[in-house]
């Protein structure tokens, strides 16, 4: 996995990644647009909640929870990824 920050990352790219239950550090990185450095910091904060709630986690998290965190919103990123297709950018 590279640790650079995924370039041009577009709305079709990250309605792929939502389109998973459970997501991985690379999808994470997408969904952010950032390194893996912070991916992982991420995905350890979102374990570190889950945790909290007294349950047991794994190397994955839930996407619901990824898009939480993130303060993200899966319809919006559909709408653009829509919007993208049509156009045929």
């Amino acid at each position: 996995m590279s640790k650079r920050k995924p370039k041009n990352v577009t709305p079709l790219d990250k309605a792929k990644v939502l389109m998973k239950d459970w997501l991985g550090n690379y999808d994470i990185m997408l969904l952010a647009e950032c390194g893996s450095n912070k991916a992982l910091e991420i995905k350890k904060a979102i374990q570190l909640e889950i945790m909290s709630d007294g349950k047991l986690f794994t190397h994955l998290v839930k996407k619901d929870r990824v898009l939480d965190y993130l303060e993200l919103d899966e319809k919006y990123i559909y709408k653009q990824a829509e919007m993208q297709m049509r156009l045929g950018l």
